[in-house]
């Protein structure tokens, strides 16, 4: 069996949303998404007894990333201390794409 080097794409999604001009911006908040529920469904959930330690949810600031989430749910979430309001806000894969940062991988597989 002969293995063939191959170049991989991946995201490095940043802590804290700074390079777009859109209204995430500045934000320090985690991004999070999920393969399991719809935003809808994630907007009626407790984001601290619900979302948090759930392992339908993944948190991926500061994570690397491939498209294989392109058709998941991601969402940020603001909280009433530093925001005013608890609030969910969806992230389209295009408002994810211009904050990360692409990284290529060498693979031997």
């Amino acid at each position: 069996m002969s293995k063939t080097i191959t170049e991989k794409k991946y995201y490095r999604v940043p802590d804290i949303f700074e390079k777009s001009d859109s209204f995430l911006s500045d934000l320090p908040c985690g991004a999070w998404c999920t393969d399991k529920l719809n935003m809808q469904e994630v907007e009626k959930m407790n984001f601290y007894n619900e979302v948090m330690n759930n392992d339908k949810f993944k948190c991926i600031s500061g994570k690397i990333i491939d498209e294989s989430i392109n058709d998941c749910c991601i969402f940020i979430f603001h909280d009433e201390p530093n925001f005013g309001k608890d609030e969910y806000i969806e992230v389209t894969w295009d408002e994810l794409m211009e904050e990360c940062e692409p990284v290529e991988v060498i693979v031997c597989e």
